[in-house]
């Protein structure tokens, strides 16, 4: 096993992709949809709410703080 993880190697242009993307600065509004995102992703495949159900949610759970965010 050793042997096989030694031997992994990763591709300097994804690499290079990551450390740039990892400088970017997101916006109030560009983090508030990666959490409608991933709240929506994690609810059950018989859940009945949409992604506007999900922002309404969150907008109702954080309060008038997030009510510019479209």
């Amino acid at each position: 096993m050793n042997n096989v993880l030694s031997a992994m190697t990763s591709d300097q242009s994804v690499l290079a992709k990551l450390k740039k993307a990892a400088q970017v600065q997101m916006s109030d509004a560009d983090r508030f949809e990666q959490r409608v995102s991933f709240v929506f992703g994690s609810l059950g495949k018989n859940n009945t709410m949409t992604k506007a159900d999900v922002r309404a949610q969150l907008r109702h759970q954080v309060g008038d703080l997030l009510q510019t965010v479209k």
